[in-house]
């Protein structure tokens, strides 16, 4: 499944790859807030709306990877146990 952007430089259609496409958390990120500046929803965002944007993401994601860790070390103790 492929996405569509435009550019910011001459404002053609690009194809872009699936979130599932990236590695790392960050990558993702921008790809999300890129994806969204291209839909309505914070197009017309200025740059720290933008930032706003991203750094809620950012937490969002670095929470999840913090429980996770949790969930993963529980379990490794009650495996022990």
């Amino acid at each position: 499944m492929k996405f569509r952007r435009w550019c910011r430089n001459c404002n053609c259609e690009q194809e872009v790859a699936p979130i599932m496409g990236y590695e790392d958390s960050w990558r993702k990120l921008f790809w999300l807030l890129e994806f969204l500046r291209t839909e309505e929803t914070i197009a017309e965002a200025t740059f720290d709306e933008y930032m706003e944007h991203l750094m809620f993401f950012g937490k969002l994601a670095f929470d999840a990877d913090d429980e996770i860790e949790k969930r993963l070390k529980e379990e490794e103790v009650s495996d022990n146990d």
